[in-house]
């Protein structure tokens, strides 16, 4: 390297200490330069360089290449940004040319000048690179002289022993570790007392400090050491806790009894494994403890085990309040719930009896409540006794028609459906989807074919089966390609219910899932290509007396033959199907019927309360069809599977509730709004004098009303229209 490198090397080291440290050796303690000249000391010694310092606007600036030579950093120049990146270890700095700012490690810095290309050189700032990197820079004008001292941080003496604590006569090592910050050579050290071996018992102070290559001197460092005749006997580590057998997450105390053979031996240190206040979660856990003494001996490690396990699940409490136990009939009664679980256990169900938004005759009523944890547990019940007056408010059907709640049962012991006049239709029609419908023999006591046919285009298929023998088995849907082309199936809607052995509850639910479904399953077969399509109950196995119920809407491309199976449970359906007898059916539906989708446009008045009756056989048909297996013609009573669209036109503020009129009823309906809800939301009708509660409908509202026939429950239903004026709770 030439000199004038060198040189610059030096100053640069100076000013950019924060660039990582220089090899160790003699560092220049003072660097002197004249603006204009060529020639500069350091340490008193004459140096030439091949670049001078020049004085642009009273500031003076110097290359910067010569302190990346002499750093050995990467200098990089982005000619677009018109930046200098100067890159040395980790640190990093960033300039750009005429601006008057850099950026060291990410903060940013102002310059008392922007650098500047001056012949073809980048020139930076003396004084910001010196001041920065903590240099003195002094600068005489008379002579332009610049002088740059960096100051010096002392040594820092420091070193180890092999051990604290030593027999007579027993050999000592010393490590010296010590260092200079500035990274400045270590030139001389003074010890005291650092003997190799102790001939005389005591406890002796060893000393070192250190001075480094500038003449600056380090403090003292001390440290002892013990010298006996009598050998260390290692501490020993023994603790115990209040329990050994603790709950879940409750707080474990700890008792040290570590101790010191010795008798007069200190302990300094101590480590713990495994020490917690409490665990979260059943197990054998391990906690150990090791001590140091201040010879620096350690223990053998004590351990010890803590069985940590659930406690025992104490009973939720069931607790409320209502704002008043005196209701008149048709007020509104509100219930606040203030249930808890001592052990702090999620609450994840109740049961209420006797519980009302309103009531509505005379008498003492015990609304009772019981809850349960999530770990099954259940409370003992609570009860309130609320006192109904005499006094009428509003009678049931008006508060339901003022409170309208989706899915409330109400009683209609005000009124008699079957009085109300039938509403004549405006207009009725269906679509061309084809209703493939299995549901008979509903009971299903052997395996075989349930039902099968060959369509095309739109399509719904629907079954409901339940498992009458003895062992469990699986019911399959199965397509079939019939064509030398390939065939699509494309299913957009998709319900299912079970297994479960209610089967009204099995109807309700696969309804319900139907009704808020919206998918988008695609299939391709290949010609002659067999697939299982549908698995029932989700997949699961239907245990004897189980249900299950699916119901899904698709277009179909080319002529595909839908199999419906019942086999035992682990059969190869794709090869037993084929040797399956066809099943007799039995008074329930079974087909394949056309005009699945029904549009009913009514116009209500509203003079009067007013129904309309659906799969009553009167005003509204059965439908008609084939079963595919004898080639019967044959009706599907209670028009199961057939998604009934209402468009309601009302003339004047009314309500719309649903009276089941075949006996039990519970099933599911889709809002205007968007919203699916039971038919009830709770328990079954089990009779004509009850309704479910729809929606309300301003005067000149125009709506529509999805409802479907709920498999399992009984047909027909009417729909009752009745006018209601507002009124105030």
């Amino acid at each position: 390297m030439k000199k004038s490198a060198w040189i610059i090397a030096l100053i640069a080291i100076c000013l950019w200490t924060g660039f990582g440290a220089f090899a160790a050796g003699k560092i220049p303690s003072q660097v002197s330069l004249t603006v204009g000249r060529s020639e500069a000391l350091i340490d008193n010694q004459k140096v030439t360089l091949d670049a001078v310092p020049v004085i642009e606007k009273q500031k003076t600036m110097v290359p910067l290449r010569f302190i990346g030579e002499a750093l050995g950093a990467t200098v990089n120049w982005d000619p677009q940004q018109k930046q200098v990146t100067v890159v040395q270890g980790s640190k990093s700095t960033k300039l750009w040319v005429g601006k008057n700012s850099a950026d060291i490690d990410g903060s940013v810095r102002q310059l008392d000048a922007p650098p500047k290309v001056i012949k073809g050189r980048t020139m930076v700032p003396l004084r910001f690179l010196a001041e920065a990197f903590g240099c003195e820079v002094n600068y005489e004008s008379s002579t332009k002289k610049i002088t740059i001292k960096k100051p010096n941080t002392p040594p820092q003496a420091e070193f180890t022993i092999n051990k604290p604590y030593v027999l007579l006569g027993e050999q000592v090592t010393y490590q010296d570790l010590s260092f200079d910050p500035d990274g400045d050579a270590i030139v001389d050290r003074v010890w005291r007392n650092n003997n190799q071996f102790f001939q005389e018992i005591g406890v002796f102070t060893i000393s070192l400090k250190v001075k480094d290559s500038r003449g600056a001197w380090s403090e003292w460092f001390e440290q002892t050491i013990e010298v006996s005749d009598q050998p260390n006997t290692n501490p020993v580590a023994q603790f115990s806790t209040d329990n050994t057998r603790v709950f879940v997450n409750q707080p474990i105390q700890y008792f040290d009894q570590s101790y010191d053979p010795d008798g007069d031996d200190e302990l300094v240190d101590w480590v713990w494994e495994n020490k917690k206040d409490s665990f979260p979660t059943p197990g054998i856990y391990t906690v150990s403890l090791m001590v140091k003494d201040r010879h620096g001996a350690w223990s053998n490690k004590f351990v010890q085990m803590i069985e940590v396990v659930e406690k025992p699940n104490e009973p939720p409490v069931a607790q409320f309040s209502v704002r008043s136990t005196e209701v008149n009939q048709g007020e509104t009664v509100v219930f606040t719930d203030a249930s808890y679980d001592p052990d702090g256990d999620e609450v994840v169900e109740y049961q209420w009896t006797g519980k009302q938004r309103a009531y509505f005759k005379e008498g003492t009523v015990p609304v009772s409540l019981k809850v349960r944890d999530k770990r099954g547990k259940w409370s003992e019940p609570f009860t309130v006794q609320i006192n109904v007056t005499s006094k009428v408010v509003m009678t049931e059907i008006e508060y339901n028609l003022n409170y309208p709640l989706p899915g409330e049962t109400v009683n209609l012991t005000e009124v008699n459906p079957l009085s109300f006049p039938e509403i004549k239709p405006l207009s009725r029609q269906e679509d061309n989807t084809t209703l493939l419908l299995s549901n008979s023999p509903e009971k299903v006591t052997e395996n075989g074919i349930l039902y099968r046919d060959t369509v095309s285009g739109a399509v719904r298929l629907m079954y409901h089966h339940t498992n009458g023998t003895d062992s469990k088995k699986r019911i399959y849907v199965l397509a079939e390609n019939l064509e030398l082309r390939p065939a699509v199936i494309n299913i957009t809607k998709k319900g299912f219910g079970g297994p479960n052995i209610d089967v009204l509850t099995t109807g309700r639910n696969g309804l319900m899932r139907y009704l808020s479904s919206s998918c988008a399953d695609h299939y391709e077969l290949a010609p002659g290509q067999v697939m299982v399509l549908d698995t029932g109950g989700n997949g699961k196995d239907l245990a004897p007396n189980d249900c299950v119920f699916s119901m899904m809407d698709m277009a179909v491309s080319g002529n595909v033959r839908f199999t419906f199976v019942m086999v035992d449970v682990g059969s190869d359906v794709l090869t037993a199907f084929q040797n399956l007898p066809v099943l007799a059916r039995d008074n329930h539906p079974r087909g394949t019927f056309y005009g699945a989708n029904k549009t009913v446009t009514l116009n209500v008045d509203g003079t009067q309360s007013q129904r309309f009756t659906l799969a009553d056989n009167k005003n509204d048909f059965h439908q008609g069809g084939i079963d595919a297996l004898t080639g019967e013609q044959v009706a599907n009573g209670g028009n199961y599977g057939v998604v009934y669209r209402l468009k309601i036109k009302a003339g004047t503020q009314m309500g719309l509730l649903t009276n089941p009129r075949g006996g039990v009823f519970r099933g599911a309906a889709l809002a205007p709004d968007g919203t699916v809800y039971g038919m009830p939301e709770n328990g079954a009708i089990n009779t004509g004098a009850q309704a479910v509660m729809n929606l309300t409908l301003d005067k000149y509202q125009e709506t529509e009303f999805i409802f479907v026939p709920p498999a399992a429950s009984n047909l027909p239903v009417a729909f009752l229209f009745i006018p209601f004026e507002k009124k105030g709770d």
